[in-house]
């Protein structure tokens, strides 16, 4: 059974709310359902967070709960098999579907926009992290 550390998963509680612009703990506790004082005590660790809250701070700042709890997912599964099915994914040659599953989204959902921007970076010469973070401030413009 997997545990996770709950001052890790706090640390990137905190990471995840300021990357998506909340600099206002008492804002991000507004949009989690929850009081300001249990954001403090998740970012701390000093509070265990239920799967509920952990979902609606996956969907407030658009980061996977996998990343929140065990700070890595894969863009494998079914958001890449989905995207293989789009005209997007058709054109990816065999060398690129094998980088794309190589990736890690550094805590991103992987979507099809996702998926198509990575392609995008990666065919103009970009590396991993670099198109992750191209992405990343793509995804930021996109909902400021």
């Amino acid at each position: 059974m997997f545990e996770a550390d709950p001052k890790a998963v706090g640390e990137r509680i905190r990471r995840a709310r300021t990357e998506a612009g909340i600099t206002n703990a008492s804002e991000f506790a507004r949009a989690i359902g929850v009081q300001p004082n249990s954001v403090y005590r998740y970012e701390r660790g000093e509070q265990l967070i239920s799967s509920e809250i952990l979902t609606r701070v996956a969907m407030v700042t658009g980061r996977s709960m996998e990343w929140l709890m065990a700070g890595s997912s894969e863009p494998t599964g079914l958001a890449l098999a989905s995207w293989l099915e789009t005209p997007t994914g058709r054109s990816a040659t065999p060398d690129e579907v094998a980088w794309l599953r190589r990736v890690d989204p550094e805590g991103l959902l992987p979507n099809h926009t996702f998926f198509d921007l990575l392609l995008s970076a990666r065919r103009h010469g970009l590396g991993a992290q670099d198109a992750v973070k191209t992405v990343a401030a793509e995804k930021k413009s996109r909902n400021p």
